[in-house]
C-alpha cells in the first residue's frame, strides 16, 4: 500500500517522506544473540562447531566412505561425505580452493560499511530512502537499535583487506589482487559517479549527514561516528554487480559434484537465513537421498 505524507506522519512524525511503502511486520533484532542461539541448538542436536580455524585444503580423500578431505592451517583434519560452503567474506577464498577457475569468472570485493550513530532518539521505526536502482544496495537508511539508539547510514567504500573494519587493517596482497582485477577496474569505470559519491561521503561526512537529514528530523549536533561493518560484493569481470543469491549446486568434477557452494548471499541474507538453509537442505537430501 502506498502511503501519503499524512499517513507517514501518523506512523512516524519525524519522517520527511512524501510517499512511502509501509511494512508493519518489519522488526529489528540482535543478530549476535540469534546466531549464538542457533549454535546452541545445533550442538544440542549432535553438531560440532570448530572455531578459529582457517581452511587451506579441500580435496579428494583416500577414504571411500568420506570422499572429501578438509584441512585447516591450525592442523585440524575433517573428512565428510558432502560439503556445504557458506563462507561469507571468505567465500571467494574457499571457492578458489575447490575450483581454481572460480577467480577467473568474478571477484568478491570487500566493502567497508561505515555508519553514523545517534545515541538517543524517539524514532521507533526503520526509514529507508529510495535506493539507486542501478546498484544492488539499499541506500541510506535509519535503523533503531535494541539499546534505543539509531544507526544512520551506511556509506560503503572498498576495504583494505578481506575483513578490513578500519583504515588501519591493510593486506597489500589482497589490495594488489583486487585493484588489478578486471572486476574492480570495470566496476569503477561503469559506476564511476556512484563510486565517487561514496568516497566523497567517506572523506567529507557532511554530505552523508545531509542525505540522512532529508529522511527524518534528527538532531545533527548529536550525530557521532558509529560502528563499521564489512560486506562482500560479487562483481562480474565486466564490472556489473551480481544482485541476487548465487548458490552453486554440485558443479564440477571430483569433489565438486558433492559440494553446495553458497558463493554469494547478499542482503537480505540474515533475514532469509532459515529459508536458505531449508532450501539448501532439501537440495542436498534430494540429490543424495539422505
Amino acid at each position: 500500500m502506498l502511503w501519503t505524507k499524512e499517513n507517514i506522519r501518523q506512523i512516524e512524525p519525524k519522517c520527511n517522506g512524501i510517499q512511502a511503502l509501509w511494512c508493519p511486520k518489519v522488526g529489528n533484532i540482535n543478530w549476535g544473540t540469534v546466531t549464538q542461539s542457533l549454535g546452541k541448538e545445533f550442538q544440542k542436536n549432535g553438531g560440532f562447531i570448530l572455531l578459529n580455524n582457517q581452511v587451506d585444503v579441500i580435496k579428494e580423500s583416500d577414504t571411500p566412505d568420506y570422499p572429501i578431505f578438509i584441512k585447516t592451517k591450525e592442523g585440524s583434519i575433517l573428512r565428510s561425505k558432502y560439503l556445504v560452503i557458506c563462507g561469507g567474506l571468505q567465500s571467494q577464498v574457499l571457492s578458489n580452493i575447490v575450483d581454481e577457475d572460480s577467480k577467473r569468472k568474478s571477484s568478491l570485493i570487500s566493502l567497508r560499511v561505515d555508519y553514523l550513530f545517534l545515541k538517543t532518539s524517539s524514532i521507533g521505526t526503520n526509514i529507508y530512502g529510495v535506493p539507486d536502482l542501478t546498484i544492488p544496495f539499499l541506500g541510506v537508511h535509519i535503523t533503531p537499535r535494541m539499546d534505543g539508539g539509531l544507526l544512520l547510514g551506511p556509506n560503503a567504500v572498498p576495504a583494505f583487506k578481506i575483513e578490513g573494519y578500519s583504515n588501519d587493517e591493510i593486506n597489500f596482497i589482497y589490495l594488489k589482487d583486487t585493484i588489478s582485477s578486471a572486476s574492480f577496474q570495470n566496476m569503477t569505470r561503469r559506476y564511476f559517479p556512484q563510486c565517487f559519491g561514496q568516497v566523497k561521503k567517506a572523506l567529507w561526512p557532511r554530505f552523508h549527514i545531509e542525505e540522512l537529514l532529508s529522511l527524518a528530523d534528527i538532531s545533527e549536533k548529536d550525530i557521532q561516528e558509529g560502528p563499521a561493518a564489512v560486506l562482500g560484493q560479487l562483481v562480474n569481470n565486466d564490472g556489473s554487480f551480481v544482485d541476487d543469491f548465487r548458490i552453486e549446486f554440485f558443479e564440477g568434477k571430483g569433489i565438486g559434484s558433492r559440494v553446495i557452494n553458497c558463493k554469494f548471499l547478499p542482503s537480505p541474507a540474515a533475514t532469509c537465513s532459515l529459508a536458505i538453509a531449508e532450501y539448501v537442505g532439501k537440495k542436498l537430501f534430494r540429490q543424495f537421498e539422505i
